[in-house]
């Protein structure tokens, strides 16, 4: 694995890594992000951002707010899975927005990344979108961890930016984590599923407005996979359980 470059801010040190066809990027040792453009899924917790996006079936999703960008993996691979037409990123790093734009490539008309902080920007903005992903991490010692607690109030904020038919994403570090997140949305939606790929503890929980079975939404997904990208099947790794 070759360092393709790097940049010291503070007590922070920012690499991307070369590794086979993927861009890694790494703070303070810590594995943030990875994308390939001839690879669509990584078979890591990344792709988790993206797949249950596809499990909307009632229309299909057009807007997206992504909460916390890092290199912008999971910008890529939500804008190849479905037919975005707006994509907007709100990151308070101002290095993650760079290594985004100038070496993971993350551009489009439609596209725009926006430096902020999350939450003071969901409580000036009311607009709604029918994908929301929140993955919120600051550095830590080892790996990443949540800058807050995810309290009622954040909960809330975030649900009311969700479209009629849209889906809430959520990355949490553990079961339990995603557990007590579910919870506290169930007011707000009608279904609930747990995503998680081998080899990480992380679980991404995806709340929906509408109401989702799973095993029919994932036929749906892997069948429109099939159809529209066709290769990228083999490297599917993720696992998915009903909640609500």
């Amino acid at each position: 694995m070759a360092v393709i470059w790097q940049h010291q801010e503070g007590d922070t040190q920012y690499e991307v890594r070369s590794a086979g066809t993927s861009l890694r990027l790494y703070t303070n040792g810590a594995f943030h992000s990875q994308h390939s453009e001839k690879h669509l899924f990584t078979g890591a917790i990344w792709d988790l951002l993206s797949i249950p996006a596809c499990f909307v079936r009632a229309t299909i999703p057009r807007s997206v707010l992504m909460l916390g960008v890092g290199g912008g993996a999971a910008i890529h691979q939500i804008d190849k899975l479905i037919a975005t037409e707006q994509i907007l990123g709100i990151e308070l790093n101002p290095i993650h927005i760079q290594i985004a734009k100038d070496i993971f490539k993350v551009k489009g008309n439609h596209i725009k990344l926006i430096e902020a902080d999350a939450r003071k920007w969901i409580d000036e903005h009311h607009s709604q979108f029918d994908v929301v992903v929140d993955d919120l991490f600051i550095d830590a010692t080892d790996d990443p961890e949540r800058p807050f607690v995810l309290d009622r109030e954040w909960q809330d904020s975030l649900s009311n930016t969700v479209g009629q038919y849209g889906v809430l994403i959520q990355n949490h570090l553990s079961q339990k984590a995603a557990t007590a997140a579910a919870d506290q949305l169930k007011d707000h939606f009608s279904s609930a599923l747990f995503f998680n790929v081998p080899q990480y503890e992380n679980v991404v929980l995806a709340t929906y407005r509408q109401s989702i079975e799973r095993r029919s939404a994932a036929r749906f997904f892997e069948q429109s996979l099939k159809t529209q990208h066709p290769g990228a099947i083999r490297k599917l790794r993720y696992r998915v359980r009903q909640y609500y």
